[in-house]
């Protein structure tokens, strides 16, 4: 499995006041986690799957490789 490198900053906002202070840090950083593969899912499929075959195999990634990644919920690795 390819490992997806973060080409845009981390998404902006925080998450809710409410949700950080009463999650529990095992939780809170799950959500963090989550958020990350979100944010770095939909830059694969929006900015990368369109690009040429050759800008795909520059950063490492076949196209079929990328179209499974982007296609995975945020919550499976």
């Amino acid at each position: 499995m390819a490992v997806i490198v973060p080409f845009s900053p981390a998404p902006k906002g925080h998450l809710p006041a409410q949700i950080v202070r009463n999650a529990s840090p095992s939780r809170l950083s799950r959500l963090m986690l989550w958020r990350q593969r979100r944010a770095q899912r939909l830059m694969l499929r929006d900015d990368l799957l369109r690009q040429p075959d050759s800008v795909l195999a520059d950063a490492g990634w076949t196209r079929a490789a990328a179209r499974a990644e982007a296609a995975k919920p945020f919550w499976r690795g």
